[in-house]
């Protein structure tokens, strides 16, 4: 008898290349800005900010991200939510919990500054450390689409040794 790790990562990686192989096809027929596969939103970096904050008596961290956003797509966009995902120890965390400020629809074709408020409680990193987190943003047709991997840094010295 094999081992079952063994199976079960032969079974993984091989169903990992069937994915992909028919990601690759679906890049073939259906080219990127074809009728039959939609645009994207492109993002363009404008701002990030990270702050103290707190939830009821609980201590928390508010992190803001300031993009310009793009619509590709032959329709308008409702941007919904977003989402940031970090790893804290061995375990990623999720949190979706946002307050978006310009997200007006967006029409084809046109360009709009997107404001997203993030509230982390509890902070997983101390006030003196820089945190690092992947941030998209969802629309009303249930797209993920990647506004990046951002190192939030923050403008307070320590007062003593850490």
């Amino acid at each position: 008898m094999s081992d079952p790790i063994t199976i079960t990562s032969f079974a993984l990686g091989l169903l990992d290349r069937i994915i992909k192989f028919f990601v690759w096809v679906r890049g073939k027929l259906f080219p990127e800005g074809s009728p039959e596969r939609p645009g994207r939103l492109a993002f363009v970096h404008a701002r990030l900010r990270r702050s103290k904050g707190g939830w009821r008596d609980r201590p928390g961290m508010q992190l803001i991200v300031d993009r310009w956003v793009t619509n590709t797509y032959a329709v308008p966009v409702h941007l919904l939510r977003g989402e940031l995902v970090y790893w804290q120890g061995f375990r990623r965390k999720r949190v979706s919990q946002t307050q978006i400020e310009g997200s007006t629809p967006i029409q084809a074709g046109t360009t709009l500054e997107v404001r997203v408020h993030f509230m982390v409680v509890p902070p997983p990193v101390s006030e003196h450390k820089a945190f690092k987190a992947k941030v998209s943003i969802i629309d009303q047709f249930n797209r993920r689409h990647k506004a990046g991997t951002f190192r939030f840094e923050t403008n307070r010295r320590p007062l003593g040794p850490d």
